[in-house]
């Protein structure tokens, strides 16, 4: 089954906690944050983002994703001190 707008959602949402658990969380925060995450994208192949990437009602979410998920990494690579 395909991913729709709800599974985006979810995966925007959990990208969303763990920013904020990098940046402002306890450690425990942050373990929780990224295992919904690993939740979340647990059934989300990478065909599945190619087909919602070509819906015109998808792309822009997927697109807030993507940007959720870069801010995220850069977040993880540069911790507050």
């Amino acid at each position: 089954m395909t991913p729709g707008p709800d599974a985006l959602s979810a995966l925007i949402a959990a990208l969303d906690d763990l920013a904020s658990a990098v940046h402002d969380g306890p450690a425990d925060a942050l373990l929780a944050a990224k295992e919904r995450l690993a939740v979340t994208v647990s059934g989300i192949r990478p065909a599945d983002l190619v087909m919602l990437s070509r819906n015109p009602l998808t792309r822009d979410r997927l697109d807030e994703a993507r940007r959720k998920l870069t801010n995220c990494r850069a977040a993880t690579s540069n911790p507050p001190q």
